[in-house]
C-alpha cells in the first residue's frame, strides 16, 4: 500500500464520524477537520495519527493547533497554498 493510500485510509476511518459530536456533518464540512489533521501532520505518519488522537481528544485543539478555528473557510484557503508550493518546489527541481 501507498502512503497516500495509508493516509487517506487512516482519514476517512479515523477522523470522520468517529470525533465527537460530528456524527452528523457531511463528508464536505469534514474536509475541515480533515485538513486541520494533515496541517499538522507535516507529511509525517506518526504526526498524522497524534493529529487524530488531538481530533478524538477534542477537535476544538485541532482546530486551534492547525489556525482553522477562528475562520470555517481557512482550511480552503490551506490547501492551494500547500499545492501552489508543492508545485514551485517541483518545478524548481526539475529546472
Amino acid at each position: 500500500m501507498e502512503y497516500r493510500d495509508a493516509v487517506r485510509d487512516v482519514l476517512l476511518e479515523e477522523c470522520g464520524k468517529k470525533l465527537p459530536f460530528l456524527g452528523k456533518i457531511d463528508s464536505v464540512a469534514m474536509d475541515r477537520f480533515r485538513f486541520a489533521v494533515l496541517k499538522l501532520s507535516g507529511g509525517d505518519l506518526k504526526k498524522l495519527r497524534g493529529a487524530i488522537h488531538l481530533a478524538k481528544s477534542d477537535w476544538r485543539d485541532l482546530l486551534v493547533a492547525a489556525e482553522f478555528a477562528n475562520d470555517i473557510e481557512a482550511h480552503k484557503e490551506w490547501l492551494p497554498m500547500i499545492l501552489r508550493n508543492y508545485e514551485g518546489h517541483v518545478s524548481r527541481s526539475r529546472g
